[in-house]
């Protein structure tokens, strides 16, 4: 009963803590956000970055609102609902953290991307998502085709990306995803990435909560 409520009590802060680093840096682009991200308001939600650092504020929010409630009856975890939500959201803001370490970072250089408002979107936030999401949110065991959620905010995200870049020509092609003409190529690696993640989350939570919450076995 004491793991468990000290389980719950981190998972509580992590959460909140997760919520308001995406919240504060958010607001701060939205109201001056010229520099970075060239635009203000609505006009940041044309990038994966701020979609997935918010679906990942969402999620968390609602975890922490549901450990709030677990300390009440510890013995009830999250629902899986709210676990496939958690999941998704964490992979997505994964997602965005090697992009941005492992394609546009290398060409244009780590500093930038992360300094500033940049450091939480594009590090902090995702680390801590994961480390909440692997160690922390305990929630119903889920199937493994319940990984195949992660994809789904890429897929949405990339759908939108692709109708704007490639065929009306909206946007600028920012995340270098046209690849000279190839981009079902980027579009494979995407999804595939999003998929690789989500199993690795829900392989990583399962292992952890299986092994901190085993049974002990009589003789």
């Amino acid at each position: 009963m004491r793991k468990e409520r000290v389980l719950l009590w981190l998972s509580l802060v992590l959460n909140a803590v997760v919520f308001f680093f995406v919240l504060i840096p958010v607001l701060i682009l939205a109201f001056d956000g010229t520099k970075e991200y060239g635009g203000y308001g609505a006009y940041i939600l044309v990038y994966f970055t701020v979609d997935s650092n918010l679906l990942a504020a969402a999620a968390s929010l609602a975890a922490a609102v549901g450990a709030l409630r677990r300390l009440k009856d510890p013995d009830r975890p999250l629902s899986r609902v709210l676990g496939v939500f958690k999941l998704a959201a964490t992979a997505s803001v994964g997602l965005t953290f090697l992009t941005i370490l492992i394609w546009l970072g290398p060409p244009a250089g780590y500093e930038g991307l992360f300094s500033n408002v940049q450091l939480y979107l594009h590090l902090i936030v995702p680390l801590l998502a994961i480390l909440s999401y692997v160690f922390l949110d305990r929630h119903e065991p889920l199937p493994f085709p319940a990984s195949l959620f992660a994809v789904l905010p890429t897929a949405l995200y990339g759908a939108v990306y692709l109708t704007n870049v490639v065929f009306t020509r909206h946007w600028k092609d920012f995340y270098n995803l046209y690849a000279g003409g190839r981009w079902y190529l980027s579009a494979i690696v995407m999804l595939a990435a999003s998929f690789v993640l989500g199993a690795f989350l829900w392989g990583a939570h399962r292992l952890f909560f299986s092994v901190l919450f085993r049974k002990q076995r009589t003789p």
